[in-house]
């Protein structure tokens, strides 16, 4: 099928992007949130100071730029430290660690440390692994609904033309490619669940829990299986007790994956519950929407505009399924509200504004359903959608680089935008509209 062309060509293209970057040689792949994030490993597997990440923290900053205790707090009742980044990235990274430290670096001069060269290369090619399956699961699922092609054209759209394709191939190692990955594997096993299958019901609670300890706002993940349409009735020739051994199974996962969360808490602070950021919050009277939507600094419309296209493809969404129209309209507020709620409403680092990526699974539904209604319409007008979508994908792509090559800045204006907009160089006297304040 065509459409699975498209997670192997997105492989393609984010390796050769990471082999011709020089960040896993200048060690900085494992920098910032995503040493935070990994950090669990090797001090489980090489240094055994969970409880301090001592050891762990001061060899990393032996290779990468952050600042020694970066992410970690003390806790004077455990006389522990805890890390405040969650572990779940930690766990999908772990088979590349595994292989990285017990094979590829012993059979080579590099050090089994956590950190050198073949740990970055693991850290990287981990994110690029997870994104390019869920683009699969993405579209098996899709399939059930779409022709082929349809759903060829929504992944090309949604790698190429979306922040996914930064969050993989530039910024390896944050959580944003695994949130999609499970959302994605989510969706495709709750509709396979919907569709009769008990057998995926325990599959549901254990990537409910994986969403969770992976990025706490992706609790909103809990609204698929809720609102999730059905196609028939569910388990109609299995027992009752079948059904209540699939339910069990399902929340005893769930809260399995929970628990390993949750016992890391206890074990550094004494407590089963824990807020980690500590001084770091939400300030839910005061959300910052609009600026993370349509501001020049992060705005996501302004930085991937096919995404506003996408929410507006809602209503035709709604003329295929009303109910998963309407899981797209109580998910997308309720994630928008409560993300950038979040102190750091911005969330620096990235291009454009990177907690989008998480839903984006949830956002190709709409998309599918205008690619669909588009490819029965007149050539013209086909032609027409398919040019903007194109134009779109090479405007994310060229932005995508000037933001790497610090042509677009983090604190990038509307004067500043539009005087480097198709730019790969600014001069002194295009930085100092960046000064400007409205």
């Amino acid at each position: 099928m065509k459409y699975r062309l498209v997670p192997i060509f997105f492989a393609f293209v984010a390796i050769f992007i990471l082999s011709n970057r020089s960040t896993w040689r200048e060690y900085s792949v494992i920098g910032w949130d995503a040493s935070g994030y990994y950090s669990y490993l090797p001090s489980v597997f090489l240094y055994h100071d969970l409880g301090q990440l001592g050891k762990t923290d001061s060899v990393r900053y032996h290779y990468a730029c952050d600042f020694l205790g970066y992410g970690l707090y003390s806790y004077q009742n455990t006389g522990r430290r805890v890390n405040k980044y969650p572990l779940g990235v930690a766990v999908m990274e772990m088979p590349f660690f595994l292989v990285t430290n017990y094979l590829i670096c012993p059979a080579t001069r590099y050090p089994v440390d956590g950190f050198s060269i073949p740990y970055q290369l693991g850290v990287a090619l981990s994110t690029v692994f997870w994104a390019c399956f869920g683009l699969y699961f993405l579209g098996m699922l899709l399939r059930r609904y779409y022709s082929d092609t349809d759903v060829m054209i929504t992944l090309l759209i949604l790698a190429f033309g979306t922040n996914l394709y930064f969050c993989t191939a530039f910024t390896t190692g944050w959580s944003h490619p695994f949130s999609f990955f499970l959302l994605a594997c989510l969706m495709y096993c709750t509709d396979t669940w919907k569709k009769g299958s008990l057998n995926s019901l325990p599959v549901i609670g254990f990537l409910l829990g994986m969403l969770i300890i992976t990025r706490p706002t992706n609790m909103v993940g809990l609204l698929i299986p809720l609102f999730w349409p059905s196609q028939n009735k569910i388990g109609t020739t299995r027992s009752a007790n079948s059904k209540a051994l699939a339910a069990l199974f399902c929340v005893l996962l769930f809260l399995d994956v929970c628990f390993l969360q949750m016992s890391y808490w206890r074990y550094t602070t004494g407590q089963w519950i824990c807020y980690s950021y500590r001084d770091e919050g939400f300030d839910f009277m005061h959300p910052h929407i609009f600026e993370a939507l349509c501001g020049y600094s992060k705005g996501w419309f302004v930085y991937t505009p096919a995404a506003l296209i996408i929410i507006c493809s809602i209503p035709l969404l709604w003329q295929q399924s009303k109910q998963l129209a309407l899981l797209c309209c109580l998910l997308l507020p309720v994630y928008v509200y409560v993300v950038y709620s979040w102190w750091m409403w911005y969330y620096p680092g990235a291009f454009s504004s990177r907690p989008m990526v998480d839903i984006l699974p949830v956002l190709s539904l709409p998309l599918a359903a205008l690619v669909s209604v588009v490819r029965k319409k007149k050539m013209v007008l086909k032609g027409t959608v398919y040019s903007v979508f194109a134009v779109l994908i090479i405007l994310n792509l060229f932005q995508t680089y000037q933001y790497s090559i610090g042509v677009i800045r983090e604190n990038t204006n509307k004067e500043y935008y539009w005087r480097v907009f198709g730019r790969i160089k600014a001069t002194d006297d295009d930085r100092k509209l960046l000064l400007i304040r409205h």
